[in-house]
């Protein structure tokens, strides 16, 4: 059994914390470690530590490792925030030298190699890591895996309804608050209940975790959502690439939500394609409790919307904002700049499009 330390990095939110656009620093604990720590929980001794809580992130680092006293810490780390992690890391490393480190995630995906090549990174994983660590956590010569890229047999996962519950019960869920903007009622949890896209958006990176989309079931999905109410979550924000891809499922989502009887707000943050959307489904979402529902719009520009590969048109976009908002939910869009083929004048369409 290991002593294991799952590490939220700082994600530079701070800066919006003093300023007037709060909304800008959401906070929600890691699904990520969440879901990492099912996996170790009774098997291993298991604590987490949300950097992002604090204004001095080495402080607070050292002071959970004297306290904890781990031998492994693993990371997880998208682009934006990989220099953190290495900064941190190497300091770990010089302070505490026995300390096991792991990275995985997009960037150390990515850049596998150049992750490694860092030198305070003793184990890179790479794809999805649901069942890596347990696996690597199973040697009782960690030496094994040392210096090298690990990637599980089991990746990527097939049926995600095999997948343990995420261990929320490792966060202090009262220290995540968000604006109203954002949230409805505090504290906020994320959730996944598929993952993977059937699109190709040549600006998007799903193809380095596998193209499949898979989905956990219905039954799945909403006992889910009644254990995080269960844990202390008093609003679901959904983080899928795709929630209305196989658009039926995400209406007998909502029925059973609604045959349920639970009562509670959610949110697409993450957005959901235009195409995958109708009436019905914005009416049940709306019933089930359903407040707020992102699009992934990209560019108000048809030649930049098709050269990308996006696959959806300007009308289905104006069709599926005004359904949702029709039926009584708050709509947003995700948009981008800059994308290939872009000029300034595509660029000031997609500003006035918006």
């Amino acid at each position: 059994m290991a002593r294991v330390l799952l590490v939220s990095l700082p994600s530079k939110k701070l800066v919006y914390l003093e300023t007037n656009v709060r909304v800008g620093a959401p906070s929600y604990p890691c699904l990520t470690l969440a879901t990492l720590a099912g996996h170790l929980v009774g098997k291993h001794k298991v604590r987490v530590v949300d950097l992002d809580l604090v204004v001095d992130a080495w402080t607070e680092l050292k002071r959970q490792v004297r306290y904890f006293k781990p031998e492994v810490m693993v990371v997880s780390a998208k682009t934006p925030v990989y220099p953190i992690a290495v900064e941190l890391i190497t300091r770990l490393k010089e302070a505490y030298p026995k300390i096991t480190t792991i990275i995985g995630g997009v960037h150390a995906t990515i850049c596998q190699k150049e992750v490694l090549a860092e030198g305070c990174f003793d184990i890179v994983v790479v794809g999805e890591a649901d069942f890596a660590l347990e696996t690597i956590l199973k040697e009782k010569n960690l030496g094994k895996f040392k210096g090298k890229i690990f990637k599980d047999k089991k990746s990527p996962i097939k049926n995600l309804n095999d997948l343990p519950l995420p261990a929320w019960g490792l966060f202090d869920l009262e220290k995540y608050k968000n604006s109203r903007l954002s949230c409805r009622k505090n504290p906020a949890g994320l959730m996944e209940t598929s993952r993977g896209c059937a699109y190709s958006c040549n600006f998007c990176c799903k193809d380095i975790f596998g193209t499949a989309y898979r989905m956990k079931s219905v039954k799945r999905v909403v006992d889910e959502m009644e254990y995080m109410l269960e844990c202390g979550f008093k609003e679901i924000h959904i983080a899928d690439d795709s929630f209305t891809q196989d658009i039926d499922r995400a209406k007998k989502i909502c029925l059973e939500i609604i045959r349920r009887g639970l009562k509670f707000p959610w949110s697409l943050i993450n957005g959901i394609r235009v195409n995958f959307t109708d009436r019905e489904f914005f009416r049940l979402a709306k019933k089930a409790g359903c407040w707020q529902t992102g699009f992934g719009i990209e560019s108000g520009d048809q030649k930049v919307l098709d050269g990308v590969g996006k696959g959806i048109k300007l009308a289905q976009i104006r069709k599926a904002v005004r359904q949702a908002e029709e039926e009584g939910i708050e709509s947003f869009g995700f948009f981008i700049l800059g994308l290939l083929g872009e000029t300034e004048k595509s660029m000031e369409k997609t500003i006035k499009f918006a």
